[in-house]
């Protein structure tokens, strides 16, 4: 069975983008790059880091997150704060690691995911993505 997770970037309550460059910095090191430009592969794990063909991105999907201790969900953490994106998926709820982000998501996401839990840690993201 597959299973999504979106990461999305605002500022205000708009959609924002971000570069390809910062992406591949953050994943890039177990991140299969050369193939598809837009469908990168991580390595030891059945997971897809879905990211579109152009150079700056407003949405990201992650297709079969991969294993609980693979290096992509410490690196995801730091691309989160980096970026101040934030962490989604469909039937759950939504995650972000800094409080000032809230205030950049659009009403409507609020709305339909609830307020998101504010966290840096792995442990708390992996229970909050299994409890849903």
């Amino acid at each position: 069975m597959s299973f999504d997770m979106f990461i999305n970037f605002f500022r205000t309550g708009e959609p924002q983008k971000i570069s390809r460059a910062t992406i591949a910095r953050a994943f890039g090191a177990f991140a299969d790059m050369e193939g598809d430009r837009g469908w990168w592969n991580l390595v030891d794990s059945s997971g897809v880091l879905i990211l579109g063909d152009e150079d700056e991105i407003d949405c990201l999907c992650v297709n079969r997150p991969p294993y609980a201790e693979h290096p992509f969900w410490p690196a995801l953490v730091h691309f989160l704060r980096e970026t101040g994106g934030v962490l989604y998926w469909p039937g759950g709820g939504q995650v972000v690691t800094d409080q000032e982000v809230v205030a950049h998501l659009p009403p409507e996401m609020i709305e339909s995911f609830g307020p998101p839990i504010v966290t840096a840690s792995v442990q708390r993201i992996l229970e909050t993505v299994s409890e849903s």
